[in-house]
Protein backbone atom coordinates (compact mmCIF):
# COMPACT_ATOMS: atom_id res chain seq x y z
CA UNK A 1 0.00 0.00 0.00
CA UNK A 2 2.95 2.36 0.34
CA UNK A 3 3.09 2.54 -3.45
CA UNK A 4 -0.07 4.63 -3.31
CA UNK A 5 2.05 7.51 -2.09
CA UNK A 6 4.10 7.26 -5.25
CA UNK A 7 1.32 7.05 -7.79
CA UNK A 8 -1.37 9.19 -6.18
CA UNK A 9 -1.48 12.96 -6.39
CA UNK A 10 1.12 14.63 -4.24
CA UNK A 11 0.43 18.20 -3.17
CA UNK A 12 3.36 19.91 -1.58
CA UNK A 13 5.33 23.11 -1.45
CA UNK A 14 9.06 23.03 -1.82
CA UNK A 15 11.71 25.56 -0.88
CA UNK A 16 13.94 24.09 -3.55
CA UNK A 17 14.58 26.19 -6.62
CA UNK A 18 15.50 23.15 -8.73
CA UNK A 19 14.06 23.16 -12.28
CA UNK A 20 11.07 21.05 -13.21
CA UNK A 21 9.52 19.91 -16.49
CA UNK A 22 5.92 19.85 -17.75
CA UNK A 23 5.42 16.52 -19.51
CA UNK A 24 2.82 15.25 -21.95
CA UNK A 25 -0.18 13.79 -20.11
CA UNK A 26 0.41 10.47 -21.90
CA UNK A 27 3.40 10.01 -19.60
CA UNK A 28 1.11 10.25 -16.57
CA UNK A 29 -1.19 7.33 -17.39
CA UNK A 30 -0.44 5.09 -14.42
CA UNK A 31 -3.56 4.92 -12.31
CA UNK A 32 -4.13 4.76 -8.60
CA UNK A 33 -5.76 1.40 -9.20
CA UNK A 34 -2.37 -0.08 -10.03
CA UNK A 35 -1.27 0.45 -6.44
CA UNK A 36 -4.48 -0.10 -4.50
CA UNK A 37 -6.72 -2.23 -6.71
CA UNK A 38 -9.54 0.30 -6.30
CA UNK A 39 -10.23 3.78 -7.53
CA UNK A 40 -11.26 5.44 -10.79
CA UNK A 41 -9.49 4.18 -13.91
CA UNK A 42 -10.69 7.22 -15.86
CA UNK A 43 -8.60 9.56 -13.72
CA UNK A 44 -4.89 10.19 -14.19
CA UNK A 45 -2.86 10.02 -10.96
CA UNK A 46 0.73 10.58 -11.98
CA UNK A 47 3.18 7.87 -12.97
CA UNK A 48 6.58 6.46 -12.13
CA UNK A 49 8.53 9.43 -10.75
CA UNK A 50 5.83 11.69 -12.21
CA UNK A 51 3.27 13.84 -10.38
CA UNK A 52 -0.05 15.14 -11.65
CA UNK A 53 -0.07 18.82 -10.66
CA UNK A 54 -3.15 20.95 -10.06
CA UNK A 55 -3.46 24.69 -9.52
CA UNK A 56 -5.97 26.51 -7.34
CA UNK A 57 -7.26 29.42 -9.47
CA UNK A 58 -8.59 31.31 -6.44
CA UNK A 59 -5.05 32.46 -5.64
CA UNK A 60 -4.25 35.58 -7.71
CA UNK A 61 -1.09 36.11 -9.72
CA UNK A 62 1.19 38.63 -8.02
CA UNK A 63 4.57 40.27 -8.50
CA UNK A 64 6.91 37.94 -6.63
CA UNK A 65 9.65 40.58 -6.54
CA UNK A 66 7.58 43.11 -4.58
CA UNK A 67 7.47 42.65 -0.79
CA UNK A 68 5.66 45.92 -0.06
CA UNK A 69 2.37 44.07 0.50
CA UNK A 70 3.66 42.25 3.59
CA UNK A 71 2.37 43.93 6.74
CA UNK A 72 3.37 43.20 10.28
CA UNK A 73 1.04 41.27 12.58
CA UNK A 74 3.22 41.65 15.66
CA UNK A 75 4.94 39.17 17.94
CA UNK A 76 3.49 35.66 18.25
CA UNK A 77 4.35 32.56 20.25
CA UNK A 78 4.80 29.26 18.46
CA UNK A 79 1.74 27.02 18.04
CA UNK A 80 0.81 24.47 20.68
CA UNK A 81 0.80 21.56 18.21
CA UNK A 82 3.87 22.26 16.11
CA UNK A 83 5.32 25.23 14.28
CA UNK A 84 3.25 28.33 13.61
CA UNK A 85 4.58 28.35 10.04
CA UNK A 86 5.35 25.01 8.43
CA UNK A 87 8.02 25.82 5.87
CA UNK A 88 11.50 26.84 6.98
CA UNK A 89 13.48 28.65 4.30
CA UNK A 90 16.88 27.01 4.55
CA UNK A 91 18.10 28.79 1.44
CA UNK A 92 18.15 32.00 3.51
CA UNK A 93 21.47 31.97 5.35
CA UNK A 94 20.97 31.90 9.11
CA UNK A 95 24.17 33.90 9.57
CA UNK A 96 22.91 36.81 7.45
CA UNK A 97 19.16 36.97 8.00
CA UNK A 98 17.28 40.20 7.33
CA UNK A 99 13.56 40.89 7.12
CA UNK A 100 13.86 41.64 3.41
CA UNK A 101 15.51 38.31 2.66
CA UNK A 102 12.85 36.36 4.55
CA UNK A 103 9.93 38.25 3.03
CA UNK A 104 11.42 37.86 -0.44
CA UNK A 105 11.80 34.10 0.04
CA UNK A 106 8.19 33.77 1.16
CA UNK A 107 6.92 35.95 -1.67
CA UNK A 108 8.73 33.94 -4.33
CA UNK A 109 7.27 30.77 -2.80
CA UNK A 110 3.75 32.22 -2.87
CA UNK A 111 3.27 32.15 0.90
CA UNK A 112 0.85 34.62 2.46
CA UNK A 113 2.48 34.37 5.90
CA UNK A 114 6.13 35.03 6.76
CA UNK A 115 7.90 34.94 10.09
CA UNK A 116 11.36 35.39 11.57
CA UNK A 117 12.46 33.62 14.74
CA UNK A 118 15.45 33.28 17.07
CA UNK A 119 17.29 36.02 15.20
CA UNK A 120 18.37 33.66 12.43
CA UNK A 121 15.40 31.60 11.17
CA UNK A 122 12.94 32.35 8.36
CA UNK A 123 9.59 30.55 8.03
CA UNK A 124 6.71 30.75 5.56
CA UNK A 125 3.19 29.32 5.45
CA UNK A 126 -0.27 29.54 3.94
CA UNK A 127 -1.97 29.26 7.34
CA UNK A 128 -0.98 29.73 10.97
CA UNK A 129 -0.55 26.65 13.14
CA UNK A 130 -3.05 25.85 15.88
CA UNK A 131 -2.36 27.61 19.13
CA UNK A 132 -0.38 30.49 17.64
CA UNK A 133 -0.87 33.28 20.17
CA UNK A 134 -0.12 36.99 20.16
CA UNK A 135 2.31 38.03 22.90
CA UNK A 136 4.05 41.20 23.99
CA UNK A 137 6.46 42.69 21.49
CA UNK A 138 9.08 42.55 24.23
CA UNK A 139 9.28 38.77 23.69
CA UNK A 140 10.51 39.30 20.12
CA UNK A 141 13.77 40.82 21.29
CA UNK A 142 16.47 39.17 19.16
CA UNK A 143 18.28 41.18 16.51
CA UNK A 144 18.50 39.79 12.99
CA UNK A 145 21.89 38.28 12.25
CA UNK A 146 22.12 40.23 9.01
CA UNK A 147 20.90 43.55 10.37
CA UNK A 148 21.22 44.41 14.09
CA UNK A 149 18.73 47.26 13.63
CA UNK A 150 15.92 44.79 12.89
CA UNK A 151 14.15 42.38 15.21
CA UNK A 152 13.82 38.76 14.15
CA UNK A 153 11.63 37.17 16.79
CA UNK A 154 12.92 35.49 19.93
CA UNK A 155 12.99 32.13 21.66
CA UNK A 156 9.86 30.34 20.41
CA UNK A 157 8.45 33.67 19.24
CA UNK A 158 8.12 35.11 15.75
CA UNK A 159 7.67 38.49 14.21
CA UNK A 160 4.84 37.63 11.80
CA UNK A 161 3.90 39.26 8.51
CA UNK A 162 1.01 38.70 6.09
CA UNK A 163 0.50 39.61 2.44
CA UNK A 164 -3.24 39.79 1.82
CA UNK A 165 -2.82 39.66 -1.95
CA UNK A 166 -1.43 36.13 -1.63
CA UNK A 167 -4.50 34.83 0.19
CA UNK A 168 -7.25 33.00 -1.68
CA UNK A 169 -10.04 35.12 -3.17
CA UNK A 170 -12.46 32.37 -2.10
CA UNK A 171 -11.29 31.17 1.34
CA UNK A 172 -12.70 27.90 2.63
CA UNK A 173 -13.68 29.40 5.97
CA UNK A 174 -12.39 28.68 9.45
CA UNK A 175 -10.88 31.08 11.95
CA UNK A 176 -9.94 34.51 10.70
CA UNK A 177 -6.24 35.41 10.58
CA UNK A 178 -4.93 37.98 13.05
CA UNK A 179 -5.83 41.55 12.23
CA UNK A 180 -3.14 43.52 10.46
CA UNK A 181 -1.69 46.34 12.50
CA UNK A 182 -2.62 49.72 11.05
CA UNK A 183 0.50 51.29 12.47
CA UNK A 184 3.17 49.45 10.55
CA UNK A 185 3.88 47.90 7.18
CA UNK A 186 6.74 46.81 5.01
CA UNK A 187 8.01 48.20 1.75
CA UNK A 188 10.38 47.25 -1.04
CA UNK A 189 13.05 49.52 -2.43
CA UNK A 190 10.49 50.96 -4.85
CA UNK A 191 8.06 52.15 -2.20
CA UNK A 192 8.13 53.73 1.21
CA UNK A 193 5.73 52.66 3.91
CA UNK A 194 3.53 55.31 5.45
CA UNK A 195 3.73 53.91 8.95
CA UNK A 196 5.21 56.24 11.50
CA UNK A 197 6.13 53.48 13.90
CA UNK A 198 8.04 50.96 11.79
CA UNK A 199 9.14 50.45 8.21
CA UNK A 200 11.10 47.78 6.42
CA UNK A 201 13.10 48.84 3.36
CA UNK A 202 14.76 46.67 0.78
CA UNK A 203 18.42 45.69 1.08
CA UNK A 204 19.37 48.72 -0.98
CA UNK A 205 18.38 51.04 1.86
CA UNK A 206 18.87 51.13 5.61
CA UNK A 207 16.11 49.19 7.35
CA UNK A 208 14.68 50.37 10.62
CA UNK A 209 13.71 48.15 13.50
CA UNK A 210 10.21 46.69 13.39
CA UNK A 211 9.78 46.13 17.06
Amino acid sequence: MTDILRFSLEVRRSTSQAPFWILDIVMCRQMLTWASGTGDETQVCGGTDLISVYQDPTFPTVDDLDISDYQTLGCYHEGTNGKSLAWRQDQVASTDLTLEKCLSACKVGGYAFAGVEFGSECYCGVVLGNGTLAVSTSQCDMACTGNPNQKCGGRDTLNLYVASDLESTEPCGGPNPPAVSSSSSTSSSSSTASSSSSTVHSSSSTASSIM
